[in-house]
C-alpha cells in the first residue's frame, strides 16, 4: 500500500477526489463538490470547513476549477496542523 496522496478531478467537473492513507494505514477516499456557479464546498450532505474538517470556517469555491485549488490548499493546511500537533 502506498502512502501517496492524490487530489484529482472527479467524474463530474464540480467534483474533486482526495485519496490518502490515514494514520491507521487505511486507504481513504473523500469526494468534495461545489455548485457549478460557486458556493459552499460539500462532502456528501455536509459543508466542509477549514483543514477539510466539519467544524470551523466554512469553505467556498468560486467555481469547479477553483474547487481543486481549495482542496489542495486545505489538505496542505491540515497536514501542517497535524505535524505541529505531533511535535508537541
Amino acid at each position: 500500500m502506498t502512502n501517496r496522496t492524490t487530489i484529482r478531478q472527479g467524474h463530474n467537473e464540480n467534483q474533486v477526489v482526495l485519496t490518502y492513507v490515514d494514520g491507521m494505514g487505511e486507504r481513504r477516499e473523500r469526494v468534495f463538490t461545489c455548485p457549478r456557479s460557486g458556493g459552499y464546498v460539500r462532502e456528501g450532505d455536509k459543508q466542509v470547513c477549514e483543514r477539510l474538517d466539519h467544524l470551523g470556517a466554512t469553505l467556498t469555491a468560486s467555481d469547479p476549477a477553483d474547487l481543486i485549488r481549495v482542496i489542495r490548499r486545505e489538505w496542505k493546511a491540515a497536514r501542517e496542523y497535524d505535524r505541529r500537533i505531533d511535535r508537541n
